[in-house]
């Protein structure tokens, strides 16, 4: 990822080389099971995780990428912003207030 993606606000802090990102897998719960908030959960333990693995492997922000608009407006729920560019692709930084709201 390359601080060209993010939002204009978030690019200028950031240096110029290629940026340590987490993608997280497309997350989903079986159609019976939806609406039961397991979605939350599986979204707040893949954040723990990468965050626990942030602090050994050099990461700084966690993407995913939502398969339609309503995935894309869960992820924004929870923090997640879109990158610039054509495809649906999202961006959490993990450290910082933002990934605290998922857990």
């Amino acid at each position: 990822m390359v601080a060209a993606d993010l939002p204009p606000a978030m690019e200028k802090r950031l240096p110029r080389h290629p940026i340590p990102a987490a993608l997280i897998g497309r997350l989903a719960v079986d159609l019976t099971a939806a609406g039961q908030g397991l979605g939350s959960v599986l979204l707040a333990d893949a954040v723990k995780k990468t965050k626990v693995a942030a602090e050994t492997v050099a990461m700084s922000v966690i993407v995913v990428d939502p398969i339609d608009d309503g995935a894309q407006g869960f992820y924004a729920a929870f923090g997640f912003q879109s990158l610039r560019g054509p495809q649906r692709r999202m961006f959490m930084a993990i450290h910082g207030g933002a990934a605290k709201s998922v857990q």
